[in-house]
């Protein structure tokens, strides 16, 4: 009998066993004389020296296990290809730099736009003198308070109220301060490389271990401490050896969100430092770019 699937392929022969276990070659759409007889097969028939042909119903359920294999094939080749390209995402740290420690805020207004810069200048000194005094740095005999009471005269004179302008600078600091406290949540846990100077404050024979990562040269130590969102604590696998404070370096680490308070040591003197991260480093080496 003949194959059911025989009309779908013109050029397809279909083959049956007799009960003597003889074969008949069929054409489909005409007969082939010169066609030389194969051997029965319950998938097929085998030409000599040839490749074998399926079965019409063989070769379909082949064909179905092949698209199959195909589309269970590329999801995975794709998934296991995502796979790795987020592990090496994931072990490459992400490049940082200082404005990446900073939130994006709304900008403070400033009260004392309608002084003069003047006006501004001789506020700003009196603010000052008066904190330093405040905290018996400053006694209230020195030329300098006596400075800001000469200075608050010229301020009242031209009308202003200087108490009230004081209580305004008061509350703009305050402002200030919680902003610079800030921090990004997302940089928590992230592997990062960031450059910075390094101010030592653990360190042997051996090199450096701990030490203050701050933004710019001098910070600290010529000019006031960049605010607590702008400096980073950093501890080192092993002691680092550096030679000089000069040269920037270039960190890698898991950052960590960590308000913590460090001193630093001077030639002549010492004074608690804040800071909003700290870092565990995997890697430090000098930044000579």
């Amino acid at each position: 009998m003949f194959s059911p699937y025989r009309g779908r392929l013109s050029q397809r022969r279909a083959f049956t066993g007799n009960s003597s276990g003889g074969s008949v070659a069929m054409n489909i759409e005409h007969s082939d004389a010169h066609h030389t007889p194969r051997s029965p097969s319950c998938y097929g028939n085998f030409p000599q020296g040839g490749r074998s042909e399926y079965h019409p119903l063989r070769e379909d359920i082949l064909r179905t296990k092949r698209t199959m294999l195909k589309r269970l094939i590329v999801p995975i080749a794709f998934a296991l290809s995502l796979a790795a390209s987020n592990l090496s995402a994931a072990d490459s740290p992400r490049a940082i730099n200082w404005e990446n420690l900073a939130p994006d805020l709304p900008e403070i207004s400033d009260p004392f736009t309608h002084l003069t810069p003047e006006q501004r200048l001789d506020l700003f000194a009196i603010y000052g003198i008066r904190e330093q005094s405040d905290q018996d740095f400053t006694s209230r005999n020195s030329p300098s308070y006596q400075l800001s009471i000469e200075l608050t005269d010229k301020l009242t004179e031209t009308g202003l109220d200087v108490e009230a302008l004081l209580g305004e600078a008061r509350e703009v600091e305050k402002k200030i301060i919680a902003q610079e406290a800030q921090t990004v949540p997302e940089l928590e846990g992230q592997l990062v490389e960031m450059p910075g100077f390094a101010l030592p404050l653990e360190f042997s024979d051996k090199g450096v271990t701990e030490f203050l990562l701050v933004p710019y040269l001098g910070a600290c130590i010529h000019t006031p401490p960049p605010p607590p969102n702008q400096m980073v604590f950093v501890q080192l696998q092993e002691p680092f050896k550096l030679d000089d404070i000069y040269t920037p370096v270039l960190i890698t680490g898991h950052m960590k969100i960590a308000a913590t308070t460090k001193k630093l040591f001077f030639v002549d003197g010492q004074a608690d430092i804040d800071t909003g991260y700290s870092l565990r480093a995997t890697k430090i080496e000098l930044d000579r770019q």
